[in-house]
């Protein structure tokens, strides 16, 4: 008989899309299953999910951290509501069982599935965590994390052996792509070199790359270039390209990552959890610029296991200068056996399996008797 799984969460592209990997999973385990998400109209899940073609109910919820004592007040204002209708939710699709993914829209799902004695357990992404996780994580029977040193924030579930390394998820079509690419790898004459910005942050990455082309010329006929740019900067980009005569495919936002991902040789980045986790999946020597106003500054906790193993290079954005990134892709642009050993240490860094990971520790939730 199959099982029903709630999802809660979104506001991101990282929250929502490790989310889907694992609703990918629960109902790959089991043609019975189900799953259900809840969300809020207005976050990034209200448009992408519909479109992938599942099941979304909306609540409404505000959050309360970095607002004033004022603000706060007025918003908290709505958590009567956000209860009562992520109530309703769970009352119509009887799940059996809860997972919040982060943003604060996982709240008020997740203290109403455990006041109904519901399994309950959240995913952390990132390696500091958000508030909403912070604070569930003492009320869930399973904190699955990321990276191994975000144990530390969670002393409490850790203590009672409900934290699980898991890695984070990646959809399974993004997988299986990187997987192939592995395995046949692109016969390309051209070093490719991949530049993702990310949605936050993109134009000063793209300002930085432009400065260290103008030192990187002796490469032009040698190198490719595949450029997420991010929103308003696409036309700058191509002519600058264009007037260096580097050969390069400029994008506002790519849709097919795992392509991209495949065919690169070298990846210039920012550090989301979800790129980290695909550039390890990859197996591709990067240069990290972690994006310097992320919550908790996160980013750069984020890309440290890909520097403690020798995968990668970061750099602080403001020390950051086009000459010293010219200076770094240097020798990765001129020795392929460099490239393939930071590439192999990157990827002995990837988890493949952590949405199936997630998936079995919530089949273990169901087995285990309920909490009186």
């Amino acid at each position: 008989m199959g099982k029903r799984l709630l999802i809660a969460g979104g506001g991101t592209g990282g929250h929502l899309f490790s989310a889907m990997a694992v609703a990918e999973e629960w109902l790959a385990a089991d043609p019975e299953n189900q799953v259900r998400f809840i969300g809020t109209a207005t976050g990034i899940e209200g448009r992408v999910l519909p479109e992938a073609g599942y099941s979304i109910a909306f609540i409404r919820v505000r959050a309360l951290a970095g607002k004033s004592l004022g603000k706060k007040a007025k918003d908290s204002l709505v958590l009567p509501l956000s209860l009562y209708q992520s109530w309703r939710v769970i009352r119509r699709f009887r799940p059996e069982v809860a997972l919040g993914v982060g943003g604060f829209v996982s709240g008020p799902p997740l203290l109403v599935a455990r006041l109904l004695r519901l399994p309950t357990a959240i995913q952390e992404q990132n390696s500091v965590p958000g508030n909403t996780n912070l604070i569930l994580s003492r009320l869930v029977d399973r904190v699955f994390i990321n990276l191994e040193m975000t144990r530390a924030s969670f002393p409490e579930a850790d203590r009672a052996g409900r934290v699980v390394v898991a890695g984070n998820p990646i959809r399974r079509a993004i997988r299986e792509k990187i997987e192939a690419g592995r395995q046949h790898p692109p016969n390309h004459a051209r070093v490719c070199l991949l530049v993702v910005g990310g949605s936050q942050g993109a134009r000063r990455l793209n300002y930085l790359v432009m400065e260290a082309m103008n030192y990187l010329k002796e490469f032009k006929d040698v190198i490719k270039i595949i450029h997420q740019t991010g929103s308003g900067d696409v036309i700058g980009v191509v002519s600058t390209y264009a007037r260096m005569d580097f050969r390069a495919r400029v994008q506002e936002f790519i849709t097919d990552m795992a392509s991209a991902l495949a065919e690169a040789d070298i990846i210039i980045s920012r550090t989301g959890a979800g790129a980290m986790a695909e550039i390890a999946l990859a197996g591709k020597p990067s240069i990290l610029v972690p994006f310097p106003y992320a919550t908790g500054d996160h980013q750069t906790k984020n890309a440290q296991a890909m520097v403690d193993a020798g995968a990668a290079l970061v750099f602080l954005e403001q020390e950051l200068t086009g000459k010293r990134l010219a200076e770094e892709l240097r020798p990765l642009i001129e020795n392929p056996a460099l490239r393939k050993e930071r590439g192999d240490k990157a990827r002995a860094l990837a988890k493949p399996d952590a949405a199936k990971t997630v998936v079995q520790g919530l089949y273990d939730l169901l087995a285990t008797p309920k909490k009186t």
